[in-house]
């Protein structure tokens, strides 16, 4: 996903979301159903892939509410020259 940040495939990037929520709801209730506890090794495996997955998460995030900022201001824009439009040019 931060792959398709990086590269502004937005549309993608949250057909990734949505589909990645799944996942981790499945895995969530895999995990918390399951008799069996985790190892110390799996344990330890578990937090470094989660640690890491925050990280990308927050790289992600940077990235998106750079967009989010830069939709923002294209919007006010468009919004300022409708204004302008409906002064300036109204019958």
């Amino acid at each position: 996903m931060l792959a398709l940040a990086q590269a502004g495939e937005w549309d993608e990037l949250v057909d990734h979301e949505l589909a990645r929520r799944k996942i981790v709801g499945e895995l969530r209730l895999a995990l918390e159903s399951g008799p069996n506890p985790l190892s110390d090794t799996e344990r330890a495996q578990s937090e470094t892939q989660i640690r890491e997955i925050l990280a990308l998460d927050a790289e992600t995030r940077t990235l998106a509410e750079g967009w989010m900022r830069e939709l923002d201001t294209r919007l006010q824009s468009v919004n300022t020259s409708r204004r302008l439009q409906n002064t300036y040019l109204a019958p």
